[in-house]
């Protein structure tokens, strides 16, 4: 291995012997084999420490470093405190990364020097390793950016990440103990750099009994926050019905479709108007902020027609093209809840 990695790869760990082997095993079978693998136990009471010193005493490039039970993100903030390379790649000790993960990522970052923050789409699979559908997220860095202010738009053991952006004593907000701590770090660092998404899977993400579960209270102090950041001018309890809006899960209600559309109108004003310099990303924002409204205007038909026409017009008046690329979406999506 050359003497200064290019990639600290950073994953903590806590009672992961179910799993930590497989997750490991993908780590040291990548075609990118240049990299440092900071394995941080955080005080696990199970067979980890043993499972992890085989693996030290094999590969050198494998570090474990055992602390007490603090926490997975002081147990983040450990590991990047140690990390040597000017790369952060994340790994969680239950999923697999696919082979050829690094230098996918490492080949982006290198022809994107604006971009900081890079994860990509995923496959989930069970406890069994059982697959389900293909995960996405959006690509292109102004759209990652713009929905933040929906959803986490990363996912986090997906993620590569450039050092310098990094606090390099506490990346990650100690408030957070287990759970949103990489919402929380993602909405911040979209304020000051790029961040964007492979379409390509490069993660197969384990969801199971032991994974920690996302928390809504959590996700709205997040989300909260970031919309103050911003300097967005809507009332806080409006920042609360942005998580309503995470993932197309929207009303049925034509009132509350009403307040989600001025929501959504608003706040795409706003902030094209001060983040959304790029062409490129204005294009993608109002692409999506259309394709929200005309979903609004899909579900309002049945019940209030002349709120559809006036969200579809709306829809039209900021992607005047969007009439027919956007039918076909909104069929498509509709039908995707049907069946959820």
């Amino acid at each position: 291995m050359a003497t200064q990695p290019a990639i600290s790869v950073v994953m903590p760990v806590y009672n992961g012997e179910a799993f930590v082997a497989q997750a490991i095993d993908s780590i040291l079978a990548q075609s990118f084999e240049n990299f440092e693998y900071i394995i941080v136990d955080d005080g696990s009471v199970d067979r980890t420490p043993e499972i992890l010193a085989e693996y030290s005493r094999r590969d050198g490039r494998v570090r474990v470093h055992r602390q007490p039970n603090r926490g997975v993100t002081q147990a983040l903030n450990q590991g990047i405190q140690i990390a040597r390379a000017p790369l952060i790649a994340r790994m969680d000790a239950d999923d697999v990364s696919l082979p050829t993960r690094f230098a996918k990522q490492i080949q982006y970052l290198n022809a994107n020097p604006d971009v900081a923050v890079l994860g990509s789409s995923f496959y989930p699979i069970d406890a069994k390793g059982e697959q389900g559908d293909l995960h996405t997220y959006p690509t292109e860095p102004g759209l990652v950016a713009w929905s933040m202010l929906f959803y986490n738009s990363l996912a986090h053991p997906t993620v590569m990440m450039r050092r310098s952006v990094l606090d390099p004593v506490a990346a990650y907000n100690v408030e957070y103990r287990n759970i949103e701590q990489d919402y929380d770090l993602f909405s911040r660092l979209s304020l000051v750099t790029r961040l964007a998404n492979l379409a390509e899977p490069l993660l197969l993400y384990r969801v199971w009994g032991g994974n920690v579960s996302h928390n809504a209270d959590r996700a709205n102090h997040v989300l909260r926050d970031f919309v103050v950041r911003h300097g967005i001018e809507i009332d806080l309890d409006d920042a609360t019905a942005l998580l309503g809006l995470a993932r197309d899960r929207f009303p049925s209600e034509p009132e509350r479709i009403r307040r989600m559309a001025s929501i959504i109108r608003r706040m795409r004003s706003q902030y094209v108007k001060r983040f959304a310099s790029d062409p490129r990303d204005v294009r993608a924002i109002d692409q999506d902020a259309a394709m929200r409204l005309w979903l609004l205007a899909a579900l309002s038909v049945g019940r209030s027609p002349w709120l559809g026409l006036s969200l579809a017009s709306a829809a039209t008046r900021i992607r005047p093209s969007s009439i027919a690329p956007f039918a076909s979406k909104v069929a498509t999506r509709l039908q995707q809840r049907a069946r959820m």
